[in-house]
């Protein structure tokens, strides 16, 4: 059965409940690939209206009914598939409810799995590096196969890459988060983990709870599958050209490639060197060991020792702790830290405190010198301060480039 009639055969003419649109985009694409698959599709977040007015504009005139601010049980009742969000967690009273009636409950990472043989998926899952290792496998792979990527991408839903296909490609580079990982039942033939180190810890009882969700990577692989992990200090590269190697590209097009490679936004973003200094966004580092492993790329990248390096972090708690992160503030040239309860819990008595973003950035070049390294890896949430930790690190950029031209 080709891929179109599947996806028509599992979605056609069914009352499909989206919980969770989201603000990212992937519940967007998502939206659309139920369309097109001829669903009679239901929309519901618990975000008002007001937060969606763009989405709702890109949706006008389509046959979706949203229900936005609250969450119905009638609508759980009513729907004969329930299409959740990744950020909503498996055990909301709603999800549970919609168990209890037998409804089927999926993820966008299960419908794919259905779709999709796992022959063709390499998946790549880690708290940290797992989106740039992903970028940088899939620009390596294309030098002999040809790739699609997908996964927890900022404005891109896997699902939606499935409708532009007109052949299967050879394999689909997936980036993979816990929350994706939640409930799946099948594993890719070809697993990568970065690392693994405690965060979510908001959503997941402990770290056992986050580290069993992230196995669920390899825990379905059968005799004949991959798995890769890397070792502590590997970076996203140095992980991509082991994989790279194995799938036969070569020595010669791995170091071609490599050159002409850009790395997502916000995460060890380069901005240049501005006022005599290397300025790196970060912002996508959310929890505390994801910065303490940026500052050990940032030594390594730009061959300077942590007395050089002027570190912009905090934000809000996900219950984690940040005892070695404290420690590891020390050794730093300056620690500046933003409103939230992490840096509450951060303890380094000579850390500044700012009450912005802006303001942040600001003391960060009254204190530099020729030679060091501006470092914006907050190592916490952004939620107390912006709507995401992209918006977070755009108005990083902002504040650095307002800094270059003269105006901050």
């Amino acid at each position: 059965m080709i891929l179109a009639e599947k996806i028509k055969l599992g979605f056609g003419g069914k009352k499909i409940l989206l919980v969770g649109l989201g603000l990212q985009g992937g519940g967007e694409g998502v939206a659309r690939f139920l369309l097109q698959a001829g669903a009679k599709l239901t929309i519901t977040d618990l975000k008002p209206k007001n937060q969606f007015a763009g989405i709702l504009k890109k949706f006008a005139g389509k046959k979706i009914k949203f229900i936005l601010g609250r969450h119905r049980f009638s609508d759980f009742k009513l729907a004969d598939i329930i299409v959740k969000n990744p950020a909503v967690p498996g055990k909301s009273p709603f999800i549970k409810y919609a168990k209890r009636l037998g409804k089927d409950v999926l993820s966008e990472t299960q419908i794919f799995f259905n779709l999709v043989p796992r022959e063709k998926i390499i998946g790549i899952t880690g708290t940290k590096g797992k989106t740039t290792t992903a970028m940088i496998l899939a620009h390596l792979l294309r030098a002999r196969f040809k790739i699609v990527l997908v996964g927890n991408i900022p404005g891109h839903s896997a699902l939606e890459s499935l409708l532009s296909l007109k052949k299967m490609p050879d394999f689909f580079v997936y980036e993979l988060s816990s929350f994706n990982l939640e409930g799946l039942r099948v594993s890719p033939r070809y697993a990568i983990i970065t690392n693994i180190f405690p965060d979510h810890l908001n959503r997941y009882k402990n770290f056992a709870e986050y580290k069993k969700t992230k196995e669920n990577i390899f825990r379905y692989q059968a005799k004949g599958d991959f798995l890769w992990f890397g070792k502590k200090n590997d970076t996203p590269p140095d992980i991509a050209e082991k994989v790279a190697l194995f799938f036969g590209i070569s020595a010669r097009d791995i170091k071609k490639r490599l050159k002409s490679f850009k790395p997502a936004e916000g995460r060890m973003e380069y901005l240049g060197k501005i006022k005599g200094v290397h300025v790196v966004n970060d912002t996508t580092a959310t929890n505390p060991g994801a910065a303490i492993f940026s500052l050990a790329q940032v030594e390594k990248r730009f061959k300077v020792k942590p007395s050089r390096v002027i570190l912009i972090a905090g934000g809000e708690d996900k219950k984690l702790k940040y005892d070695a992160f404290s420690k590891k503030m020390k050794r730093l040239k300056k620690v500046i830290l933003l409103p939230g309860r992490a840096s509450d819990k951060i303890k380094f008595s000579e850390a500044l405190r700012v009450s912005s973003l802006k303001e942040g950035v600001k003391k960060a070049f009254d204190f530099v010198k020729k030679g060091n390294v501006i470092l914006f890896s907050p190592g916490a949430a952004s939620f107390n301060m912006f709507k995401n930790e992209f918006e977070r690190g755009k108005a990083f950029k902002k504040a650095v480039f307002g800094v270059k031209s003269g105006v901050l």
